[in-house]
């Protein structure tokens, strides 16, 4: 058999660059193992001499498996124990151990502590650290929130983005090293232009990523191990989760006898201003399965009307913390608007009527409008688009599965040959009647042109993907992937940069029906940045 450490070794090199990315590949790896060989492969990383081995064993204290923090915080404890954990690594155990739950991984990991105190006086002091911007995105309809941290060292350049999503906390984090200050400003502009953000300052990243660690300790989610790399950002010291309900959010921002009794005079003074000044409104509705049919059911418009105020009736507290969350941002930019989401937070915690309150209404209407749209009799088609119609359906493949496709075609480093990626998408249709086949083809072949024609003009690229439903954009990720798996040497690692191979990652994640919140507010810069690139 051969030697494990053997056949580690050449893949782990080549990554120990870039831990995080290691750590994503290692554990796809042991993810088919069994129990027992898991522990003996993060072991044995772990063990390897160097930061880096130390690095990824606490990751992997972030773990959702017990057994895998288990075996990392085991690992960990025998590297105390025989002088080989460096403090830059032994600095962060304290902090992580408050984001763990409490079980037999952190009863280890307290041995730990113990035995590094014991081996070291000397303090870790951290760098010089410089936030240039910190800015935080208000929570969309699903509660997804981008934080955003610009930061220098020394001659270092770095870009920290941390997804956080309500019920979830910390979803997923990560870090962006840029080579100058030029290129800084360039990825943070493509990151802002197409979500947006409020500018805050920096004791408000440490409170909003403290009720995410909160949320996802009660929801029994662990944060995502980026968390680790944006703490490195940070110049605080450490970042401990706080208690995140509603009640708990609103106490922090003001006192509630206060804001229930504003809660009437300020709702109605300012219920114009929700719209004009907070165009993330938009954003806000509900869209389940369970609500559609609801609607669907309903045979007036009162009838509809009754089944979206009965559906969010049971969604209180989740559009109160919603609320809560809005103020608490605003309140930190100093934008007086933080003031109608508090008190709306506090008067559906009061029990008051979700009618009484103008943002409720303007989410049922929303609501409405979106099934609406959906719904609603298409207008006729031209031919074109009735031949694309037919085409899809006899592949089995919807609109948004035909355009990620197109839209991979379109960034690709290497132009695919036709036979690799008009022939295998246009596989298996049974074409009838003479020039069936042609009249396909030239459909597809305009619907590229207009999927260039989008990339091309940003704000068109936004929006078009913007408008994505949750399973659209799910359709629009397995589109794009199976272009890049038809023809794999149009996308070359060699041409891929970390970020480009760690968004190709997600994106075919969100084809397997994976939660899309993290990709959506990166996607348009990344496509945008891949389509000035192309060859």
């Amino acid at each position: 058999m051969p030697d494990l450490d053997d056949l580690l070794t050449p893949a782990l090199d080549e990554l120990y660059d870039t831990p995080l990315q290691a750590h994503a590949a290692i554990s796809e790896l042991i993810a088919a193992l069994p129990p027992e060989m898991v522990t003996i492969f993060i072991s044995m990383i772990v063990a390897r001499e160097g930061d880096a081995g130390a690095r990824l064993g606490l990751y992997w204290l972030l773990d959702q498996s017990p057994d895998i923090r288990l075996g990392a915080a085991a690992a960990l404890l025998s590297r105390a124990e025989q002088k080989t954990l460096h403090q830059d690594a032994a600095r962060l155990l304290p902090i992580l151990r408050k984001w763990l739950p409490d079980t037999e991984a952190r009863t280890v990991l307290d041995a730990t502590i113990r035995c590094q105190m014991r081996n070291t006086s000397v303090a870790h002091t951290k760098a010089d650290i410089k936030l240039l911007r910190t800015a935080i995105s208000l929570p969309d309809g699903v509660g997804a929130q981008s934080v955003i941290v610009v930061t220098q060292t020394g001659s270092q350049r770095h870009i920290g983005m941390t997804m956080l999503k309500q019920g979830y906390g910390v979803k997923d984090a990560f870090v962006i090293s840029c080579r100058s200050a030029t290129e800084q400003k360039q990825f943070f502009a493509q990151i802002t232009d197409n979500i947006d953000v409020c500018d805050v300052p920096p004791e408000a990243i440490s409170q909003v990523l403290a009720w995410a660690l909160g949320d996802g300790l009660a929801s029994g989610r662990l944060p995502a191990p980026g968390l680790l790399d944006i703490l490195d950002l940070l110049p605080v010291g450490s970042v401990a989760p706080e208690p995140s309900l509603t009640a708990d959010m609103l106490a922090a921002i003001a006192s509630p006898e206060i804001l229930s009794s504003l809660a009437g005079s300020v709702q109605v003074k300012t219920s114009a201003e929700w719209m004009q000044r907070a165009p993330h409104l938009d954003s806000w509705f509900e869209d389940t399965g369970a609500l559609r049919t609801a609607i669907g059911r309903a045979r007036t418009p009162a009838g509809r009307e009754k089944a979206i105020w009965k559906h969010l009736e049971t969604r209180r507290e989740w559009w109160s913390r919603i609320f809560a969350s809005s103020a608490g941002l605003l309140k930190f930019s100093q934008d007086d608007l933080w003031l109608p989401f508090a008190t709306a937070a506090q008067a559906m915690q009061d029990g008051q009527p979700l009618k009484k309150l103008p943002i409720l209404n303007a989410i049922a209407a929303t609501t409405l409008e979106a099934w609406e749209d959906t719904f609603a009799p298409e207008a006729p088609q031209n031919s074109m688009a009735l031949r694309l119609g037919d085409a899809l359906k006899q592949m089995g493949r919807s609109a948004a599965y035909l355009d990620g496709y197109l839209v991979a075609l379109t960034i690709s480093p290497y132009e695919p040959t036709p036979e690799d990626w008009m022939g295998r998408l246009i596989q298996g249709i049974e074409f009838k009647g003479e020039g069936s086949l042609h009249r396909v083809i030239e459909a597809i072949t305009e619907r590229a042109s207009t999927v260039e024609e989008m990339i091309e003009d940003s704000d068109t690229l936004k929006a078009t993907l913007g408008i994505l439903s949750a399973p659209d954009l799910r359709d629009w990720s397995a589109g794009f992937s199976a272009l890049v798996d038809n023809a794999p040497y149009a996308w070359p690692a060699k041409l891929l940069a970390a970020d480009d191979r760690r968004l190709l990652k997600i994106i075919a994640g969100v084809g397997r029906e994976s939660d899309p919140t993290d990709l959506r507010p990166l996607l348009p810069a990344w496509v945008s940045r891949r389509y000035s690139l192309r060859k």
